[in-house]
């Protein structure tokens, strides 16, 4: 398997997490909406307007949960294997390097801060760290 090849395995993970991420702001926002609509009362007859739009958000915020268990899901199944795959270094220099990058999502910069490296040594760590990894038969999900 080739560096870019495990990079890519590495960068499901993130995204996935970032997914859930994004999912929970948008459903804290629909849930929102759905608390603030309200009817007036006039005493005039209307449409039934306003619980078209109760239903509308509900619908969507079951929507977004269920996209959200699903993607939790994929999270939960891809964890151990990309800790595995990062573990199989045993080095724990470079499974922190891994760590900071794809499981806790730091930028380059903020890891170089952290590990007390220039960005250039990390470069080079960081390939040595995918070309030294094993993913033993680790499927991507």
């Amino acid at each position: 398997m080739t560096n870019q090849e495990k990079k890519a395995f590495l960068l499901k993970y993130s995204k996935c997490n970032k997914k859930i991420s994004l999912l929970i702001e948008e459903l804290y926002l629909w849930e929102t909406r759905a608390t603030k609509i309200t009817s007036v009362n006039t005493g005039m007859p209307k449409g039934s307007g306003t619980s078209d739009k109760i239903s509308s958000s509900v619908a969507r915020i079951i929507q977004i949960k269920e996209e959200l268990q699903s993607e939790i899901d994929k999270l939960s199944d891809m964890t151990g294997k990309v800790y595995k795959a990062i573990n199989s270094l045993n080095d724990p220099t470079l499974e922190t390097l891994l760590m900071y990058r794809y499981i806790r999502g730091l930028s380059w910069e903020e890891i170089a801060v952290k590990m007390n490296f220039s960005f250039r040594h990390l470069c080079r760590m960081h390939g040595e760290a995918l070309s030294k990894m094993s993913l033993n038969g680790t499927k991507c999900p």
